[in-house]
């Protein structure tokens, strides 16, 4: 099979990304996944395919993709995919799509290849250092982190402390670790209605303090709702609100 050219003429970067976190409830990785593929779904001299490492969802990814993105993969289911990458390099990324000159995993878990170049993003280390927070199946990430900068690949942060992190707790060469920010989307079109109207907040309101994010256990709501109580007993005109 031909390489796809761009519009000059040249041979385009056969570039994957995983799109896994683009599936289900929306978070701040489904949103760096999302954009980082418009961003290079525009550029012509790549030609970018998505794929996603789960059984149960497999048939939905072409319906979230960025125009320009390509799809169509075998089925990878997650489980026994990972637990095989922690010990060996195989089944390659390759197997379930095809020739590659690039892979990016989005989030910790970069597939093994056969020759392609390899990235994987470490968005932080609280698997390490706070594992009582994380879900079960996010513990086993640092060592296919580990397991992967073993054999190459290198590793993005979206910050330089991260980085330090990788490189001391992780033991990744520094030459290996490579801080990219991620990059901020032109700001949305502001809703005209107040704030108190958005948030729902009741006349008696006013001051709140604002949560964003994913309820789950690394978030430690439970401290925020503690730290909360005892403001809100001398200022009972303050509400916390969650996103």
């Amino acid at each position: 099979m031909p390489a796809p050219r761009d519009p000059t003429g040249a041979p385009r970067l056969a570039v994957a990304l995983e799109a896994t976190p683009l599936l289900g409830t929306p978070t701040g990785v489904g949103r760096f996944c999302r954009l980082a593929l418009e961003a290079l779904a525009a550029r012509g001299d790549v030609a970018l395919r998505a794929f996603a490492v789960t059984w149960r969802r497999r048939g939905e990814l072409a319906a979230v993709l960025p125009p320009g993105v390509g799809a169509g993969q075998r089925a990878m289911p997650a489980r026994p995919l990972h637990a095989a990458w922690r010990f060996v390099d195989r089944p390659v990324l390759e197997h379930f799509l095809g020739p590659l000159d690039c892979v990016h995993g989005t989030n910790f878990v970069v597939p093994p290849t056969a020759r392609a170049g390899r990235v994987v993003t470490v968005h932080d280390l609280t698997t390490l250092r706070f594992p009582e927070l994380c879900h079960p199946a996010t513990l086993g990430f640092p060592a296919l982190v580990r397991k992967a900068a073993a054999r190459g690949a290198l590793v993005h942060t979206p910050t330089a402390a991260v980085a330090e992190e990788v490189v001391a707790l992780l033991g990744v060469p520094a030459e290996q670790v490579v801080a990219v920010p991620h990059g901020v989307p032109p700001a949305p079109a502001l809703d005209p209605r107040p704030a108190r109207e958005l948030l729902g907040l009741e006349p008696a309101v006013e001051r709140y303090v604002l949560a964003v994010g994913t309820v789950e256990p690394r978030k430690d709501l439970p401290g925020l709702v503690a730290a909360f109580d005892e403001i809100a007993a001398a200022h009972p005109e303050t509400a916390l609100v969650l996103v």
